[in-house]
C-alpha cells in the first residue's frame, strides 16, 4: 500500500505521543519503558522482545497492551496485535492510540469494514490535525479496495483430447424400415454414428460488478472448438456471449440473464440460439437454496437443410442444492417441463418435454474432487410423422463421472467419461454416444 512507508514513521515518531491518553502502570519495568522508547523512536519491531516476557503480569495494563499490540503488529502478526489491544481498549475504550493501532490491524488482515469502523471511531475523538491527515488517508485507501473489489474479471483457458464414439449423435443401424415404402432403407453419411478422436480448445471470461450491496451486473463470454481427427467435416465451434442481474441478498436473490450463441460447423454458420432466463434463488438455511426457474430460448438454423428444426423452446422448473457438510459435498436435484413450438412445420411438430436432473460432488482429498451427475427427459411430440406412421416419442439418459485434480495452483486436470442414451419409438432417432475426455484447465482469477 502506498501510505504505509510515510504513515508507519509518522505513526512511530509522533503519534504516540499525540493520542495516547491511557494510564501507565505505576510500577511498569524498566523493559516497558525502555520498548516504549523504541516504539516513538520507529523501531517497534525490536520492542517484541522486551514485552512479550511480561504478558502474564502486565496484560490488561492499557499502556503496556498498546505497546505490545504495536510491536505485534511491526512484526507482521496482525491477529495477535488485534488480541492485545482490544484488552487495551476495554481498559480505556477512549485510548485513541490503541484504537489506531487496531484500526491498522483490521487494514492488515484485510478486514476492511472493521478498520474503517475503528479509524471512524478516532475521528470523533477529534484528534491532532497530523493524526487526521493520517486516518484519513487509511479511509481513503479502504475506499479504493472497497471498489475495486466490487469489480471483479475471472477467466479460464482449456484444452483437452478425447474419443467419441458418435460424434454426429446418429443410430447405429445400417438400415430401418420406412413404413411409407414398406422396405428397408440403408443408411449412409451422416445417418450413421461416426467414430473420431478430438482436440478441444476452449476460453472465458466474466466480468462481475456490485452496483449496491443488493444489485449486481455480469457479463461473460466462452468460445469453444472441437477439432477432429479423421472426419474434419463435424468439426465445429461455438462463441456464447451472456448478461445479466441479480437483486437481492445472497439468500434471497434474483437473477436475470440475457444469451446468445453461434455454433459454425465445417466452417458453415450453422445454428443461433438466443434466449433468456428468469431464476429466484431462496435459501431457508445457511446449506440449502431452492431456485425456481423460468427459460426461453429461440433456435434458429442456418442452412436450409436444417431450418426445418428451427424452434422456439420454453422450459421452466425448480432445483435444489444442498451442503452435505463432510468433505465439501454438495447434492444438486431439479425437475422441469415445458415445450418446443415448431416454427417450420417440423415432421414431428411441437414437443412437450418433462425430465429431471441430479449431481453429487465431494471432496475426496484436500486437492481432488469427484462428481457424478444423472438425467432423465421424456419428449412426446404432436404430429404423426408421415415417413414412419408414428407420433414420436423419446426418453434421453444421461449420465457422468469424473475427477478434478487442482494439480499445481489455478491449473486442474480433469478427467471424465459422459454416456448418453436415446431411446425413441422412430429408429433413426434411436442413439447411443460414450465421450472420454481429458481436460487441462487453467483458471485465471
Amino acid at each position: 500500500m502506498s501510505v504505509r512507508k510515510p504513515l508507519y514513521q509518522f505513526l512511530c515518531l509522533g503519534l504516540s505521543s499525540l493520542l495516547l491518553h491511557g494510564t501507565a502502570s505505576a510500577a511498569a519495568p524498566d523493559d516497558v519503558n525502555q520498548a516504549e522508547q523504541l516504539v516513538n523512536q520507529g523501531r517497534a519491531k525490536e520492542a517484541l522482545p522486551l514485552l512479550a516476557p511480561h504478558e502474564t503480569e502486565l496484560a490488561g495494563d492499557a499502556r503496556y497492551d498498546y505497546l505490545l499490540g504495536s510491536a505485534w503488529l511491526e512484526n507482521n502478526e496482525p491477529a495477535r496485535a488485534s488480541l492485545t489491544l482490544e484488552r487495551s481498549i476495554q481498559s480505556n475504550p477512549n485510548h485513541a492510540g490503541a484504537r489506531l493501532e487496531m484500526g491498522r490491524a483490521y487494514f492488515a488482515m484485510g478486514d476492511y469494514s472493521r478498520a474503517q469502523s475503528e479509524f471512524e471511531a478516532l475521528q470523533q475523538l477529534n484528534p491532532p490535525a497530523a493524526a487526521r491527515a493520517a486516518i484519513n488517508a487509511y479511509l481513503h485507501e479502504i475506499e479504493k479496495r472497497n471498489n475495486s473489489a466490487r469489480t471483479r474479471v475471472s477467466g479460464y483457458l482449456e484444452t483437452a483430447l478425447g474419443h467419441d464414439d458418435n460424434i454426429n449423435f446418429a443410430t447405429g443401424k445400417s438400415t430401418i424400415y420406412v413404413p411409407i415404402f414398406n422396405s428397408d432403407l440403408t443408411l449412409t453419411g451422416d445417418s450413421l454414428a461416426k467414430t473420431d478422436n478430438a482436440g478441444i480448445f476452449g476460453a472465458g471470461a466474466e466480468l462481475t460488478h456490485a452496483a449496491s450491496d443488493t444489485v449486481g451486473l455480469f457479463l461473460g463470454a466462452d468460445v469453444k472448438y472441437r477439432n477432429f481427427i479423421h472426419h474434419k467435416d463435424n468439426n465445429f465451434g461455438t462463441a456464447n456471449l451472456r448478461g445479466g442481474a441479480t437483486f437481492g441478498p445472497q439468500n434471497n436473490q434474483l437473477k436475470l440473464l440475457l444469451s446468445g450463441e453461434k455454433l459454425r460447423q465445417n466452417d458453415l454458420p450453422t445454428r443461433d440460439a438466443n434466449g433468456g432466463a428468469l431464476e429466484w434463488r431462496w435459501m431457508p438455511g445457511a446449506a440449502t437454496a431452492l431456485t425456481p426457474f423460468v427459460q426461453y430460448s429461440r433456435l434458429r438454423y442456418r442452412q436450409e437443410a436444417g431450418m426445418v428444426n428451427d424452434v422456439n423452446q420454453t422450459v421452466a422448473g425448480l432445483s435444489w442444492l444442498e451442503a452435505l457438510g463432510d468433505n465439501n459435498a454438495m447434492l444438486f436435484l431439479a425437475g422441469f417441463g415445458g415445450k418446443e413450438n415448431a416454427v417450420n412445420e417440423r415432421p414431428d411438430g411441437d414437443k412437450r418435454l418433462t425430465g429431471l436432473r441430479g449431481a453429487l460432488q465431494f471432496a475426496a482429498l484436500p486437492n481432488l474432487d469427484c462428481y457424478a451427475s444423472f438425467g432423465k427427459q421424456y419428449g412426446r411430440y404432436d404430429n404423426s410423422n408421415f415417413a414412419f406412421d408414428y407420433m414420436r416419442r423419446d426418453i434421453q439418459t444421461e449420465a457422468a463421472a469424473g475427477l478434478v485434480w487442482r494439480m499445481i495452483g489455478d491449473v486442474s486436470v480433469r478427467p471424465g467419461i459422459s454416456y448418453t442414451r436415446n431411446r425413441s419409438n422412430i429408429e433413426i432417432n434411436d442413439y447411443r454416444r460414450t465421450e472420454y475426455l481429458l481436460t487441462v484447465r487453467y483458471d485465471i482469477r
